[in-house]
C-alpha cells in the first residue's frame, strides 16, 4: 500500500512539474515576443525637425510624427534640439513618444541645434554686420570643424566693397566666400550646389535675407520675411527653429537669429582656429606663439606687409583679452 502511495505521489509531482515547465516556457516565450516587439517599435529612429510647446514634429522616413518626450530623456540627455536624432515609440495615427536622443556629433544652446553639417553665414551691407561676433562664431564653428560658407546677400544693392572686405579677411577661414542675391536671382545655384546634401544652418542678423532665400529655394515653405528698421538694425520675423527640407537630401535650418555660447578655451589657443595664421604658424620663431608681441612673428609681418587684415587681427586682439581675463578669473 505504502509503494502504491509512494509511486501515486510521484507521479502527481511529475505532472505537477511538467505542467509548470509547459506553464513558465509558454509565458517566458510570450515575454520574449513581447519584449522583441517593444524593442522594434521603439527602435524607430528619426530625427527632431521642429518644437513647439512641448510637442515635437519627428521625421521617421519622411513621414512626420507629432511626439511628446519621456521627462527621462531630459534627465538623462538634457534638452532637445532641433536636428536631435531620437529614438521613437509609435503609438499610432503619427503620434508617438521619444524614447532616447542618440549621441550628437555637435550641438549649440542659442538657438537649440544639432548635429549641423554646414553652416551659412549670412550678411549685408544692410544691416552692417558685426564682424566680432562673425570672428566668434568662426571660432565656435571651427571648434567643432563644421564647414562655413559666408555669404554676401542684396549684390542689387551696393555690396562690392563688403564683399571685397569678406572675401580678404575670411577666403582663408571658410569653404567659400560668395555673392547673392534673393532679389535678382544671382548666385542662387551656386549656392544650391555647394550646400547640396546634408543639413545647413543659416547663420545671421534678422533682415539679411535668411527667410527669401528659404522661399526661393523651396518656395512652398512661405516664411515670414522682414525688414530694416530706421536704425538699419533687422526685425525678428523667424520666432522658432525648423528644419525645412529642400530636395533630395538636402535640408536647411533657419534661425531667429543665432547667439553663441561664449568660447571656453586656453587663451593661447586660439590662434589655432585662425586658419588665416595657420599657414604661418610654423614659420614664428617660437612653436607657441600667439601672436600679440612676439619677436620673429610671421604673423605680425603679414599683418605689416598687408597680406592679413588689420582690422581682423585688432578683433583677434580684443578677443585674445576677453578669454585672457576670463581664463585668469576662472582658474587665477
Amino acid at each position: 500500500m505504502d509503494n502504491i502511495v509512494g509511486r501515486l505521489q510521484e507521479n502527481v509531482e511529475t505532472i505537477i512539474y511538467s505542467v509548470f515547465i509547459r506553464w513558465f516556457v509558454h509565458f517566458y516565450t510570450q515575454y520574449l515576443v513581447v519584449m522583441h516587439t517593444m524593442q522594434e517599435v521603439i527602435a524607430i529612429l528619426g530625427r527632431v525637425i521642429k518644437g513647439v510647446g512641448g510637442s515635437f514634429l519627428v521625421d521617421v522616413d519622411q513621414q512626420i510624427v507629432n511626439c511628446k518626450s519621456r521627462k527621462s530623456v531630459k534627465y538623462t540627455s538634457g534638452n532637445l534640439a532641433i536636428g536631435d536624432y531620437v529614438e521613437v515609440t509609435d503609438l499610432g495615427n503619427n503620434t508617438g513618444v521619444i524614447e532616447k536622443i542618440q549621441k550628437r556629433r555637435n550641438s549649440f544652446l542659442r538657438p537649440t541645434v544639432a548635429n549641423i553639417d554646414k553652416a551659412v553665414i549670412l550678411i549685408s551691407s544692410i544691416p552692417r554686420p558685426d564682424f566680432y561676433l562673425i570672428d566668434k562664431m568662426l571660432v565656435n564653428l571651427a571648434i567643432m570643424d563644421i564647414k562655413v560658407y559666408i555669404v554676401v546677400n542684396k549684390s542689387d544693392l551696393d555690396v562690392m566693397d563688403l564683399f571685397k572686405k569678406v572675401q580678404f579677411e575670411y577666403e582663408k577661414q571658410v569653404e567659400k566666400v560668395m555673392l547673392m542675391s534673393t532679389v535678382t536671382g544671382q548666385g542662387i545655384a551656386e549656392f544650391e550646389a555647394e550646400i547640396e546634401g546634408g543639413l545647413s544652418c543659416l547663420i545671421g542678423q534678422s533682415a539679411v535675407g535668411k527667410s527669401s532665400l528659404i522661399n526661393i529655394l523651396k518656395p512652398t515653405a512661405k516664411f515670414e520675411i522682414g525688414d530694416v528698421s530706421k536704425n538699419n538694425r533687422g526685425r525678428h520675423t523667424t520666432r522658432h527653429v525648423e528644419i525645412v527640407q529642400m530636395k533630395n537630401s538636402t535640408y536647411m535650418i533657419d534661425t531667429p537669429g543665432f547667439s553663441f555660447l561664449e568660447i571656453d578655451i586656453d587663451p593661447k589657443d586660439l590662434a589655432i582656429y585662425y586658419f588665416d595664421f595657420g599657414e604661418l604658424m610654423h614659420k614664428c620663431k617660437y612653436t607657441r606663439c600667439v601672436h600679440i608681441n612676439e619677436p620673429d612673428c610671421e604673423v605680425l609681418r603679414a599683418i605689416e606687409k598687408g597680406e592679413l587684415s588689420q582690422d581682423r587681427y585688432d578683433r583677434y586682439n580684443f578677443l585674445f583679452d576677453e578669454l585672457m581675463i576670463k581664463w585668469r578669473k576662472k582658474y587665477g
